[in-house]
């Protein structure tokens, strides 16, 4: 029986379930699971500079409300930096207005993809 999405702190042994490599670094953010299974996962690697990731299971694109809710928390986490790179997934078609929806800003395109920069803001 399926439930609704929950959304709880992000630990460095949810990333294998996503498929993400944290490449030793340590990692701030969410995960959003159902029935007790890693669905999706997004959070910031503390390396020089930080990097957002994020990665998602078809399982939870029925509910949008919860990805929704995932991206306000995000922004959250975002909070605790100053600056934050992100490269857009070419992958996921919507992956750049995601980010832009969190708070990042579309900063130049490389050999990587589009590259967003989020900046802290001034209280």
């Amino acid at each position: 029986m399926s439930t609704n999405p929950s959304i709880r702190p992000l630990k460095s042994s949810d990333l294998p379930a996503m498929d993400v490599d944290h490449f030793g670094l340590t990692v701030r953010g969410i995960a959003a699971e159902i029935d007790g299974e890693v669905v999706g996962v997004a959070g910031v690697l503390h390396g020089d500079p930080p990097q957002a990731f994020s990665a998602m299971d078809d399982r939870l694109r029925p509910y949008p409300k919860t990805i929704m809710r995932a991206a306000r928390i995000f922004r959250t986490v975002l909070d605790h930096y100053n600056l934050v790179y992100a490269v857009a997934s070419a992958h996921e078609r919507n992956s750049g207005a995601f980010l832009e929806r969190v708070g990042f800003n579309y900063s130049h395109t490389t050999y990587q993809g589009r590259t967003y920069l989020w900046l802290k803001q001034s209280p």
